[in-house]
């Protein structure tokens, strides 16, 4: 009978970070809208409705002034505001004046977000090497590079994952596994390359 190990060694155990995408906006607040009640509006034309604005106007922001004989237009849609935004696509507009509601630049970026998937003992396999790399263009840093080997099968490692060992956080690079015959039990093996 093959058992396979499950400790590496009596060190601290690495922690796991998994990545992933979180998708933002941002809006560069040209148009406000002022309803009678005195609170400030900002437009979002993805969701098609009026988001309250509650921080201090900033300057340079064009502050359009809504009372209750103003339609605003967008689209097909109509617009106008009693205790709340109205939102529809038909409406007897006599009597109203009607503007073509101006919406606030939107820039989309992503953002990279972690989350912490778990820790797992780990051995250095190998050499630590220490080499003169540039991450970025124009900062060239000295960084650390190293090998480690895990049995864990409880935390599956990616690349692009995060791990923190000993107060310092490394990037995963290459990836690999081994399996043990006949126990057909996987060892996996990692490259980490220090960020800080």
């Amino acid at each position: 009978m093959y058992l396979k190990p499950k400790n590496n060694t009596r060190q601290p155990k690495a922690l796991l970070y998994r990545r992933f995408i979180s998708l933002e906006s941002s809006r560069n607040l040209k148009y406000l809208y002022q309803t009678d009640d005195s609170k400030y509006w900002t437009f979002d034309y993805d969701e098609l409705g009026f988001v309250e604005f509650t921080e201090t106007v900033p300057a340079g922001t064009t502050v359009v002034e809504i009372i209750s004989t103003t339609v605003l237009t967008y689209l097909d849609y109509y617009m106008y505001y009693t205790t709340e935004w109205v939102v529809t696509e038909s409406l007897d507009t006599t009597g109203y004046s009607l503007l073509s509601v101006a919406y606030n630049n939107v820039g989309k970026y992503q953002t990279n977000k972690y989350y912490y998937m778990g820790n797992f003992g780990y051995m250095i396999k190998g050499d630590v090497v220490n080499v003169i790399g540039q991450r970025i263009k124009g900062l060239i840093v000295p960084m650390e590079n190293f090998t480690i080997r895990t049995f864990s099968d409880s935390v599956k490692i990616k690349p692009d994952d995060l791990v923190v060992i000993g107060k310092k956080l490394y990037s995963i690079g290459d990836i690999g596994t081994s399996i043990k015959k006949p126990a057909n039990y996987k060892i996996y093996y990692a490259t980490l390359n220090s960020i800080l």
